[in-house]
């Protein structure tokens, strides 16, 4: 091998170990200067000034909102009361279901509260419980605005209109769907 080949493989060889290099250094800066993953890049009004990048926390998405109970029962207006029946499932056969209601002063609206409470021992009782049954009687206007909560919480009140003859004392309440 002639001297002038041996220094084009020194070239090549020395050309190659820098590329080499190259690539290891920017896997390197790479991997120590990746951003948290919990932080977002925002320009400011300084940092355009001075052209550098600033790190914020990103904002957590907002969490879903708790879905409202649906509480669906049957509902007549007769002499002058809303009456309003149906059932509620409840956690445990052991839990009781108690209701009550208030009217505003022009008797426009109607408010149902509706909580259950849990007798001792509740812990020991049936996990599938039948749905706890109610009948609420309300004196209000006749085109009185329901509303309702469940344990403390707004509830979606789901109303359907009994029929004139149908007795709302032995009701049952069928859902299609």
């Amino acid at each position: 091998m002639d001297q002038s080949e041996q220094r084009n493989s020194t070239w090549i060889i020395i050309v190659l170990g820098i590329v080499v290099l190259g690539v290891i250094g920017i896997v390197v800066w790479q991997k120590y200067s990746a951003p948290d993953e919990d932080a977002s890049f925002t320009r400011t009004d300084e940092s355009m000034a001075t052209g550098t990048w600033t790190t914020t926390p990103a904002t957590p998405p907002a969490m879903p909102a708790k879905p409202k109970m649906v509480i669906t029962a049957k509902h007549a207006y007769r002499n002058g009361e809303h009456i309003i029946v149906g059932s509620i499932p409840l956690p445990t056969s052991c839990h009781l279901l108690t209701q009550t209601t208030s009217t505003s002063t022009d008797k426009k609206k109607a408010f149902i509260e509706f909580v259950s409470t849990a007798a001792k021992d509740a812990d020991k009782c049936a996990q599938t419980p039948p749905p706890a049954r109610f009948k609420v009687t309300v004196k209000a206007d006749k085109t009185a605005a329901f509303s309702a909560t469940f344990n403390g919480e707004e509830a979606v009140l789901n109303l359907i209109e009994a029929g004139p003859n149908e007795n709302l004392d032995n009701f049952e309440l069928y859902i299609k769907g």
